[in-house]
């Protein structure tokens, strides 16, 4: 199983630099906030917890999918470097 987790405190890192999810101070929010996502789940998102604790799911690795030719449709990509 496999899954990440970051866990930040926006006030004083706005950024999101400095991860407090391996912070022992830190570790009864963290706990606390996964017993509340863990009773929010229903259908398969029950497979993503092991004797009450979250677990994530398989890395399923990432398949790239066809160029569709649309990478200046948005994003950084656009407006469209002038030529030189």
């Amino acid at each position: 199983m496999d899954h990440d987790v970051h866990q930040f405190l926006p006030p004083d890192d706005p950024q999101e630099l400095n991860d407090l999810s391996v912070a022992a101070e830190y570790a009864p929010i963290r706990r606390r906030l996964e017993e509340q996502l863990i009773g929010e789940f229903y259908g398969g998102d029950e497979q993503w917890v092991r004797d009450g604790v979250l677990v994530g799911l398989p890395d399923g690795g990432v398949s790239e999918g066809p160029n569709r030719q649309l990478s200046v449709q948005r994003g950084g990509h656009w407006p469209p470097p002038p030529v030189e």
